[in-house]
């Protein structure tokens, strides 16, 4: 059983028919349901904007919560170590979050992104990816 931590636009991509990673999204989730899902606490705050807007918070929460997706808010406080790879990377703090969290207990990250994919293999972290 892997550790894999989700970057935001698994999810997104997961719940979200129109998106261009829909179909990876949902293959890969049926592919790891006997892996451990993790993601940052501040990954999951940027997938629950669109449900915020949308208000369908309850109903989105519910499908996050079948998925068995542990939260994980340890790696928030690294502030100096989110803030070097931030400044080395020049991505996103959810990007760098995600990563950071991946660099934890010989994790995989999977991501939708290509700029974080590059960014967590030159850091030695294998990737899933579309």
């Amino acid at each position: 059983m892997a550790r894999i931590v989700l970057d935001a636009g698994v999810i997104i991509g997961l719940y979200d028919d129109k998106d261009p990673h829909h179909k990876w999204a949902v293959d890969f989730m049926f592919q790891t349901t006997a892996d451990k899902l993790v993601m940052s606490a501040i990954n999951h705050a940027e997938i629950l904007v669109y449900p915020t807007k949308a208000g369908v918070m309850d109903a989105f929460q519910a499908g996050i919560e079948g998925l068995g997706i542990k939260l994980d808010v340890s790696s928030l406080l690294e502030t100096e170590a989110l803030a070097a790879l931030r400044a080395e990377t020049g991505l996103k703090m959810t990007d760098v979050c995600a990563i950071h969290l991946a660099t934890a207990e010989d994790s995989i990250l999977a991501t939708t992104d290509k700029a974080v994919a590059k960014a967590a293999k030159s850091h030695g972290i294998e990737v899933f990816q579309p």
